[in-house]
């Protein structure tokens, strides 16, 4: 028998969670009006609960977030990445190619701060659950985010997607004041316990 929606059980809980966020969504956006809201087509005995879902959108814009912040820097400092280009791309080679550009307002080259080893594999976590998301690997998806709180690692990669947009205004001198500073500026966009 074909199934579309998986081949198992996390599969389709992954896939109609997916669709339930979707709807959740156009339904909260106002864009149909409860007249016309078609009954639901996912099952809801295999929809993660609205904590995880609401996970999964974190997640997904966290890598949103990420990717669009680190184009638009690279962008701004004359080494645009190319069009096609994705998080994949941008994520490896970000500091590689802002290595010979003068940091804004100094001599010295854009270079990650010491504190970037600390996050890059959670960026590079993120990385890998949004292609996951993306291409439709919904067994690994599954498995990544039922072994372990999806809430937790939801704003676990927030957070280091918010430390990596400071960390990159620290390395390339946007940032203008002192790390210390600049980092009790930014704490209040850390979700922390």
């Amino acid at each position: 028998m074909h199934r579309f929606d998986g081949k198992t059980d996390d599969e389709r809980k992954v896939w109609h969670s997916y669709m339930r966020i979707a709807r959740d969504r156009v339904i909260a956006s106002g864009a149909v009006p409860s007249a016309t809201r078609r009954p639901e087509i996912c099952n809801q005995k295999l929809v993660w609960d609205k904590k995880a879902r609401e996970a999964v959108q974190t997640i997904v814009f966290a890598a949103f977030i990420l990717e669009a912040r680190l184009k638009r820097v690279l962008n701004e400092m004359g080494r645009p990445p190319r069009k096609l280009d994705g998080l994949n791309n941008v994520l490896t080679n970000f500091w590689r190619a802002l290595s010979t550009v003068k940091k804004i307002g100094r001599e010295d080259a854009c270079a990650p701060p010491p504190e970037w080893s600390q996050i890059e594999a959670q960026l590079n976590e993120l990385r890998q659950l949004r292609n996951l998301m993306a291409h439709g690997n919904l067994s690994e998806v599954a498995r990544r985010l039922r072994s372990q709180d999806a809430q937790k690692k939801a704003r676990e990669l927030y957070n280091a997607v918010m430390k990596a947009i400071l960390l990159v205004n620290l390395g390339t001198g946007y940032e203008t004041k002192s790390p210390k500073d600049a980092w009790q500026y930014f704490a209040p966009l850390l979700m922390l316990d």
